[in-house]
């Protein structure tokens, strides 16, 4: 349990996992001990990571569908976050 508290995470690297120097980096931030050597929003996970993610399809961003339910608008379903 002390090392769970102390020990640094390992990098991906030494995990087996090949994913680029900028990634391994973010990931190892993002398992950082102290709260001051992470990232401080998801806005900023998002832009680390955004060279890396596929580029959004123009139509599916635009694609909107009415609530079934206006009083409960939340649960609408709305589909995946990226497409296929």
């Amino acid at each position: 349990m002390t090392q769970q508290l102390t020990a640094p995470p390992p990098r991906l690297a030494d995990c087996g996992v090949e994913a680029p120097a900028a990634v391994q980096e973010l990931a190892h931030a993002l398992l950082a001990k102290r709260p001051g050597d992470r990232p401080d929003s998801a806005a900023d996970v998002y832009a680390a990571l955004a060279p890396y993610l596929p580029a959004p399809d123009p139509a599916f961003a635009t694609r909107r569908m009415p609530p079934e339910d206006p009083q409960r608008p939340f649960l609408v379903p709305h589909g995946p976050i990226m497409p296929r």
